[in-house]
């Protein structure tokens, strides 16, 4: 049995998840909308546009602050690489949450609380594949 190649793939603010965001966004901002033709309480119409608004400014402040960095995979270990001069972290396990074969939505267990990572395949398209025979590998598991 070949375990999964070792692979250093980049991590950075994904486009693809902008661009998701935005989307959804957009489907609330647009039933905000339909609450506003709609007969009822002015009130009620205010509180929904608050809460869009809200919901927006979260998710794009969200998106903003996505973490940065490089994950690496030696065959046995995940390692996280924050970008800038923070030491690299050991991961106790990355597992895979989300899967649209373009991006992955990765929970790393590591010390402290776990790190939501969202990878797209154009951060780095030659080593996508590498990539994810890495985080579907039994050896991923293994520290």
């Amino acid at each position: 049995m070949h375990s999964a190649p070792s692979v250093f793939y980049p991590v950075g603010r994904s486009r693809l998840l902008g661009l998701l965001l935005l989307a959804v966004w957009l489907l609330g901002l647009a039933t905000t909308l339909a609450f506003a033709f709609a007969p009822g309480a002015v009130w009620r119409v205010a509180l929904v546009g608050v809460c869009a608004a809200l919901a927006g400014q979260v998710a794009t402040r969200w998106w903003l602050r996505s973490p940065a960095g490089e994950l690496q995979f030696d065959g046995t270990q995940w390692i996280w690489q924050p970008q800038g001069s923070a030491p690299p972290l050991p991961l106790k396990q990355v597992a895979v949450h989300l899967d649209l074969q373009q991006a992955l939505l990765l929970n790393c267990q590591q010390p402290g609380p776990p790190l939501w990572l969202w990878l797209d395949k154009g951060m780095a398209a030659p080593r996508w594949d590498d990539l994810r025979r890495a985080v579907y590998s039994p050896a991923s598991a293994a520290v």
